[in-house]
């Protein structure tokens, strides 16, 4: 059974056919087999499946994670193991980032970000990350998110200076989205907090 020997049961998969490796991941060879197959167990068997393939890659490429952050991210996202998932998910959220690309980041971000909110352990990581992809959605012209994610950094901060930091990011948002009423507020609430 895969889940208590999933190399077995993926060499098994392998060698049907049914599973291709390719550049040393594994993904199914027809979309109708991974509907047929993944689509048809239930949630618990596929948590403890998901469990299982991030372990064998922690196993079998412990010396080169970073390499496997987007399989280990997408695994564990789909368990219930919330600080692998938001350890990986950040992982893989920086190496979209020095890929630059954004919107791969701000995925894998936000499945940390909820992987923190689970554990109930990451409010200040979580906010740091949220500005993080305030600071990503900016820059690659997703104003209304990076509004959304500024606006909820701003909920759970206490410092003056990062509250004021954050209305100047959300008043260069603003600005750069042309909306000049929102970036008079912005300007307005930074000097208030002076």
């Amino acid at each position: 059974s895969l889940l208590v020997s999933p190399e077995e049961s993926l060499e098994d998969l392998l060698a049907s056919g049914i599973l291709l490796r390719r550049n040393e991941n594994l993904e199914f060879s027809h979309a109708i087999f991974r509907s047929v197959i993944y689509d048809s167990i239930g949630d618990r068997w596929k948590s403890e499946h998901h469990k299982s393939l991030g372990q064998y890659y922690e196993t079998t490429y412990a010396n080169r994670l970073d390499e496997f952050a987007y399989e280990l991210a997408r695994h564990y996202s789909m368990t219930k193991e919330y600080v692998k998932c938001s350890e990986y998910s950040i992982m893989a959220g920086e190496k979209a980032e020095n890929s630059y690309s954004g919107t791969q980041a701000i995925f894998y971000y936000q499945l940390a970000v909820d992987a923190l909110e689970k554990h109930a352990q990451g409010s200040e990581e979580s906010t740091r990350i949220q500005e993080r992809m305030g600071d990503i959605a900016t820059n690659i012209g997703e104003y209304p998110g990076a509004i959304e994610y500024f606006q909820n950094v701003l909920s759970n901060l206490g410092e003056k200076s990062d509250k004021i930091r954050i209305w100047r990011k959300l008043g260069n948002v603003h600005l750069r989205s042309g909306e000049l009423e929102d970036v008079d507020m912005a300007v307005k609430s930074a000097h208030q907090l002076e």
